[in-house]
């Protein structure tokens, strides 16, 4: 299974609202994948294939390993749909 790294600032910034709409969007375009959060640290020692992140920071790809989709209109929610739309396909890839 696939997996989606959704990178957050530091762990106090961490917004499970982010989390379920990015589920509930995969499970309306039928797809699976595991949803995990991050920080920019942690995510850098991530070596797993098959994933894709989405950064709701400012973040340099630091990850030579994953995709990084740029996530921040995730946090507004304006602008959203077309992010989640990229990591949908991107996932089913």
């Amino acid at each position: 299974m696939k997996k989606v790294f959704v990178i957050f600032r530091n762990e106090a910034s961490y917004n499970p609202k982010i989390i379920n709409k990015i589920d509930e969007y995969l499970r309306m375009m039928d797809v699976e994948a595991t949803i995990e959060a991050t920080t920019p640290e942690l995510f850098e020692q991530v070596t797993e294939q098959e994933s894709v992140a989405v950064s709701l920071v400012t973040y340099d790809d630091a990850n030579e390993n994953i995709e990084v989709i740029d996530g921040t209109s995730l946090r507004t929610g304006v602008g959203a749909e077309p992010v989640l739309f990229e990591l949908a396909n991107k996932l089913k890839a």
